[in-house]
């Protein structure tokens, strides 16, 4: 299995007027046209994955959209708890190991995200893995999702992303 774990995109600060929730906090329109380009950026270089699982929370589900919609994927958003902000990672891991597909991309939160890759790389929380909005971490797997089983294929911030979008652009 193929893991992606991508940030969420740049929301609008907490106590923004109008938005009542945490959960609520949509991207910025520099946030959607800086994911955007993110997400062109790896689908220059990556193919496109068979799920999309996302935190219910509104700035992942519209990073997800972005990603979906750049790689042209016409499937469903999942929506998973075990991806919102103050879930366990174990429980994110309990949930890849329920699924079948090969390629898949989580959308959610830090710390949430850091825990996750952590733990499946290092067995523990011992790994710095410091996502910027948007950025992607690519995990690779023998098997099943497990603790301590993951290889890290690359770790790319969304600056990187970017360019890799930029570069691919002035080649076509």
């Amino acid at each position: 299995m193929e893991l992606y774990l991508v940030r969420h995109g740049i929301a609008v600060e907490r106590g923004t007027k109008g938005i009542r929730t945490d959960a609520g906090r949509m991207l910025t329109e520099a946030g959607i046209r800086k994911t955007r380009q993110a997400a062109a950026g790896l689908l220059a270089f990556e193919k496109k994955p068979d799920l999309l699982i996302s935190s219910p929370y509104v700035r992942a589900l519209q990073t997800a959209e972005i990603f979906a919609e750049v790689f042209n994927i016409g499937k469903t958003i999942a929506q998973a708890d075990e991806l919102a902000p103050g879930a366990c990672a174990s429980e994110s891991i309990q949930l890849l190991a329920k699924r079948d597909e090969r390629t898949i991309m989580l959308f959610g939160h830090m710390p949430g995200l850091e825990e996750l890759g952590a733990l499946l790389l290092a067995g523990d929380a011992s790994l710095d893995l410091p996502f910027k909005k948007a950025g992607v971490c690519k995990i690779a797997f023998s098997g099943k999702p497990a603790p301590k089983e993951g290889s890290l294929v690359w770790f790319l911030q969304p600056k990187q992303l970017r360019l890799l979008n930029k570069s691919a652009s002035a080649r076509n």
